[in-house]
């Protein structure tokens, strides 16, 4: 299911050991992570039905965006 909504598969591993373990995208920590991040969740969310909130692909979608938002919004506390 990640994999055909555009998860790459090299990150397949790690991405569903830690969404079963705490049901969630992990924290971005660097400018490298939330690249990554930027560019998974505009594949993925791309590929989502429009009102699917439910299944575990549109759990962890939204998680991410949560974790972008956050990494935005401490890159500008601190720009500011």
């Amino acid at each position: 299911m990640f994999l055909q909504a555009g998860l790459p598969e090299d990150q397949l591993d790690g991405v569903l050991g830690y969404f079963h373990a705490f049901d969630s995208a992990p924290e971005i920590q660097t400018l490298s992570d939330y690249l990554m991040a930027k560019a998974t969740y505009a594949m993925m969310d791309r590929r989502l039905p429009p009102k699917e909130v439910l299944s575990p692909v549109a759990r962890y979608v939204i998680s991410l965006g949560a974790r972008i938002a956050e990494w935005d919004a401490k890159v500008a506390k601190l720009n500011s």
